[in-house]
């Protein structure tokens, strides 16, 4: 329960970075971080596990899933390779209100590509939204949605609410 307290914490920041201009390099939303030029992941960056999902079948499940909940999500773009490959922290805005319902449906599509998930019971709500956490192999991710904060509205007042996921994967030490 700890897990899920610290990563929660992880989304409201991340959501707090894509709202402040600050989620990428470039500021323009992105479904996959790009490469930089001679970069190469060291085979210790990669999950630990050799069965399971990849970052990049994570990255893809993760757009899936939030498909409806609103805009393309923005990805945080990690400066430490071995950090880019055991974690994926995105979030995006919505012109509508996001609630358990909306929250539900987008686990529903990640529970469609083989993710594990405790239930609805196993939905946290409070005054800043809802959030839960699913499973696959040696990924979690916490996901979650909820009122947009006032500097986050846009220009025209059209985004209602935030959503953002956290996905984290055991890395190697080395």
């Amino acid at each position: 329960m700890d897990r899920l307290k610290t990563t929660a914490g992880i989304c409201a920041v991340t959501a707090s970075l894509f709202l402040a201009g600050c989620a990428s390099d470039t500021g323009a939303p992105s479904a996959s971080a790009p490469q930089r030029p001679g970069a190469s992941a060291a085979v210790s960056a990669a999950p630990s596990s050799a069965v399971g999902k990849g970052r990049a079948e994570v990255l893809s499940d993760l757009v899936f899933a939030t498909r409806d909940l609103g805009g393309e999500p923005r990805i945080v773009k990690r400066s430490e390779e071995r950090l880019e490959a055991c974690s994926i922290d995105g979030s995006g805005v919505s012109p509508t209100v996001l609630g358990r319902r909306e929250l539900l449906a987008a686990v529903n599509r990640l529970q469609q590509r083989g993710w594990t998930f405790g239930g609805s019971d196993a939905v946290d709500a409070s005054n800043e939204g809802v959030q839960t956490h699913v499973t696959s192999g040696d990924w979690m991710v916490f996901i979650g949605a909820g009122p947009a904060p006032a500097d986050a509205s846009g220009q025209d007042g059209t985004n209602a609410s935030v959503f953002a996921f956290s996905a984290q994967a055991t890395c190697s030490a080395s």
